[in-house]
C-alpha cells in the first residue's frame, strides 16, 4: 500500500538474499517499481512482479475458490471474486449471513498454492436496517492464514479502522506472508447479519498470472466432452444449457457467459443428470455446483445421488449433504459410502415451477 513500509525483503534475482526495502525505509510500492524495472531492463518483458490481487476469480477456474460458513440463498459467493464492488441493495452483488443461526461466521478463500499476501481488503455492506435482511458492517473481523496443518492469527495485522465500517473496504495490512489459504471471520452486530460485496487479496505476484491447476483426481472431469467420462441427462434447456457443459472443469455463476447444464423447460417434477464412466470405479464424494438464477433456475428442492450396479440404478448409502439444504451459487458436497460403479446420477427433485442445474459437477473417490 502506499506509504506502508515494507518489514520483508523481497526475493533477488540470483535467490541469495533479499533488497532489504525495510531498511532503507522505501515502500511496497517503491519495491513492486524496482523489481518491475530489473525484469524489464532483462529484456524479460513477458514475466515481471507486479501487485496482483489473488481472490479474483473472472474465469471460472478451479481456483481461487469460497468456502463460507452459511450463505443466504438470495447472495451468492461467486459475487465475492468477480472484481466488482457494489454496496447497493439492488442490483444484488454480495455475499451474506442474513437467517445464520450463528453469532459469528467465517469466509475461507483457497488459492490452491501458496501466493504471498500482504493485504487484505473486505467491501463491507451495511444497508443501515433498510432493506429484507438488517445486513450492517459487523462488530469486528479477525483474519486467519492457514500453515500448513492449522489455522494462525495473521501476525502483526494493522486494519484501516478499528472497526469496520459499512460502505468501504476494510483494508487489512501486515508484512508479506506465505500461504494457500485465508479466512476471515466476521462477528456480527447485535440482531443483524453481516456481507460483503468483494474480496481482494494483494500481493507481489508475477505476470502473466497463471491460476493453480485444479487437484487430480475428479473422476468427472472431461473439459473435450469427447469420450469418456460422459455427461447426459433427463432433459436440457434449449439455451445452451447442455451436460458436458457441467464437466468441463469451469465453474461459472453468472447468467452469461452460458457454462452449465440446466433442465429449464422440463415437464418433469423430478430430473437427473448422469455421468457414465465407461468402467467400473470407485465413488466416495460428489461436489454440486449449483446455478441458481432466481428465476426459472433455482437451487432444487432436494437431491441424491445414486450409482449403476451393472442391472439397476440404487441409491447411495449413509449420504451426507453439506450444506444441509440445496444451496445455488456455491459448492453443494455430499459424502456417502464409497462403492465401484460404472455410472453416476444425481435426481434433483425442483422446487415449485422452478427447474434445476448446475454450473459443474465432480466426483470424487474419497
Amino acid at each position: 500500500l502506499p506509504g506502508q513500509t515494507t518489514t520483508q525483503g523481497f526475493p533477488d534475482s540470483d535467490d541469495e538474499g533479499d533488497f532489504g526495502f525495510g531498511e532503507s525505509g522505501a515502500t511496497q510500492d517503491d519495491a513492486y517499481v524496482f523489481i518491475d524495472s530489473l525484469y524489464q531492463d532483462s529484456g524479460r518483458k513477458d514475466t515481471y512482479f507486479i501487485p496482483d490481487d489473488g481472490a479474483v476469480n473472472n474465469d471460472g477456474d478451479y481456483y481461487p475458490r469460497y468456502l463460507a460458513s452459511y450463505v443466504h440463498p438470495g447472495s451468492s459467493l461467486a459475487k465475492l471474486s468477480d472484481g466488482q464492488y457494489v454496496y447497493d441493495i439492488r442490483p444484488s452483488n454480495r455475499w451474506t449471513t442474513t437467517g445464520s443461526p450463528n453469532g459469528e461466521d467465517s469466509l475461507e478463500v483457497d488459492f490452491g498454492s501458496e501466493r504471498p499476501v500482504d493485504t487484505v481488503k473486505l467491501y463491507v455492506v451495511d444497508d443501515g436496517g433498510n432493506g429484507e435482511g438488517k445486513v450492517t458492517a459487523p462488530a469486528k473481523i479477525q483474519l486467519a492464514h492457514w500453515d500448513g496443518s492449522a489455522w494462525k492469527p495473521v501476525p502483526d495485522l494493522k486494519a484501516s479502522a478499528e472497526v469496520p465500517l459499512g460502505g468501504r473496504p476494510h483494508t487489512l495490512s501486515f508484512p508479506v506472508l506465505q500461504t494457500s489459504r485465508l479466512r476471515a471471520v466476521l462477528t456480527h452486530a447485535e440482531g443483524s447479519r453481516s456481507g460483503l460485496t468483494e474480496f481482494e487479496a494483494w500481493g507481489p505476484g508475477v505476470k502473466p498470472y497463471v491460476p493453480a491447476p485444479p487437484p487430480a483426481g475428479n473422476i468427472a472431469f472431461n473439459r473435450t466432452a469427447e469420450g469418456f467420462p460422459k455427461a447426459s441427462a433427463s432433459h436440457s434447456d434449449q439455451f445452451g444449457g447442455l451436460a458436458p457443459r457441467a464437466i468441463d472443469g469451469k465453474i461459472i455463476f453468472e447468467v452469461t457467459p452460458v457454462n452449465r447444464w440446466t433442465c429449464y423447460g422440463s415437464p418433469n417434477a423430478k430430473d437427473s443428470f448422469e455421468v457414465d464412466f465407461g468402467k467400473p470405479v470407485k465413488a466416495g464424494r460428489a461436489v454440486l455446483h449449483i446455478f441458481d438464477d432466481r428465476g426459472g433456475v433455482q437451487a432444487p428442492a432436494a437431491y441424491t445421488i445414486e450409482g449403476w450396479n451393472g442391472n439397476a440404478w440404487q441409491e447411495m448409502a449413509q449420504q451426507v449433504k453439506s450444506p444441509a439444504n440445496p444451496t445455488g451459487s456455491m459448492a453443494n458436497q455430499v459424502t456417502f459410502t464409497p462403492a465401484e460403479v460404472s455410472k453416476l446420477r444425481v435426481v434433483f427433485t425442483h422446487k415449485g415451477n422452478a427447474r434445476s442445474g448446475m454450473t459443474e459437477f465432480e466426483i470424487w473417490e474419497k
